[in-house]
């Protein structure tokens, strides 16, 4: 995927939103990027760099694979829906909006790890509750 300077434009608005600059505040050096959005580049971090391991309770599905996977897909989406995805965003008909990650979600942490894993755990619920994951974009 080409990255743009729309898309990078746009991957830089959105790294300002409250969730993903305490994403980047934990981030270890070396793992800001402009080409993903904070959030993603922690929750990798934490699986590929950190040793946090996904043992799903009583369930086969997902594990780490899992969750890597749909870190690397969520990079190639529009900055904005791969954040809504991971916050679990859902709005009804009349406007009224919901997400199961807050944007203080990550307010607090001093630890990258136990921000990643925070992350890694709500992308292992959205993958586990069938959320529908945002298209790629070309």
């Amino acid at each position: 995927m080409i990255l743009n300077r729309e898309r990078l434009h746009r991957i830089e608005q959105v790294n300002q939103e409250a969730l993903n600059e305490a994403a980047g505040r934990l981030l270890p050096d070396g793992w800001h990027s402009s080409t993903s959005i904070h959030v993603l580049s922690l929750a990798l971090w934490g699986l590929t760099e950190a040793g946090l391991h996904y043992h799903p309770p009583d369930r086969v599905f997902p594990h780490d694979e899992d969750i890597e996977s749909t870190i690397l897909h969520l990079m190639e989406c529009d900055a904005e829906n791969a954040l809504h995805w991971i916050q679990g965003y859902s709005a009804d008909n009349e406007g009224c909006v919901e997400v199961t990650l807050q944007d203080d979600a990550l307010d607090g942490y001093e630890s990258p790890e136990r921000g990643a894993w925070s992350l890694i755990d709500e992308i292992a619920c959205g993958l586990y509750e069938g959320r529908p994951l945002p298209r790629r974009e070309r």
